[in-house]
């Protein structure tokens, strides 16, 4: 479903828990992930290609085992390709910082001086969501729930952790995406969706949305509305 302002204060008015994805959404750290993957695989003799890699890994979520799986890569092993994935992200993350996605700083001030209950549920680890939130200068660090421990999106097992952190019902949150993975996470906890999608999934559908933004910004300037 496209922008409608009105729909949005609706699904707003009620003060719903925000669940907010991170890589995408808040910060601009996509094409890092590319390309920490990209060197992960070529030490064992595989190229990714960049544009499945946005379809496949990015936006549908198969992650490495799609990969192996779709180029039929004999001797790679999953968590060898993952471990070494996570030191070259957290390294290039050090040298080159993802800068923010419009609106996010604002956002992430805003729900810290409104107390507006919120969290960051992200398929990243939480230590390098720490260190890429130290860039945005926040007053506030907002409570974090990353990938450790849980199954990845789009299975909901992040959302749902989400949910029982904040000692809320699904029903009554919401969730802030830029990929389908992310939707389908979201609609398997039943919880209502808004994509707003990053440079690299704009293209994309996003069938099931309950809302579609075109950045951050309408979402800061709706709320800033209610009272």
């Amino acid at each position: 479903m496209a922008f409608n302002e009105k729909r949005l204060d609706n699904l707003l008015q009620h003060r719903p828990a925000l669940f907010l994805d991170f890589d995408g959404l808040l910060v601009d750290s996509e094409p890092i992930h590319f390309e920490a993957f990209r060197q992960a695989f070529a030490e064992d003799g595989h190229e990714l290609d960049r544009t499945e890699y946005w379809s496949r890994f990015t936006h549908h979520g198969q992650g490495i085992d799609g990969e192996i799986c779709h180029h039929r890569l004999r001797g790679f092993s999953k968590t060898r390709i993952r471990q070494r994935k996570g030191a070259i992200f957290s390294k290039l993350c050090a040298q080159n910082p993802p800068p923010p996605r419009p609106g996010a700083p604002e956002l992430l001030e805003l729900l810290a001086g409104r107390m507006w209950p919120h969290v960051i549920a992200s398929n990243s680890r939480r230590s390098d969501i720490d260190s890429m939130l130290r860039l945005l200068e926040l007053r506030e660090a907002p409570i974090i729930v990353g990938c450790d421990g849980l199954e990845p999106k789009p299975d909901p097992a992040i959302y749902l952790a989400a949910a029982e952190r904040l000692g809320r019902q699904p029903k009554d949150c919401l969730v802030l995406e830029d990929t389908l993975k992310g939707l389908r996470a979201a609609r398997a906890a039943k919880v209502p969706c808004i994509v707003v999608p990053g440079p690299q999934t704009r293209k994309f559908s996003f069938p099931g949305a309950t809302l579609i933004l075109p950045n951050l910004l309408p979402l800061v300037q709706a709320m800033k509305a209610i009272p």
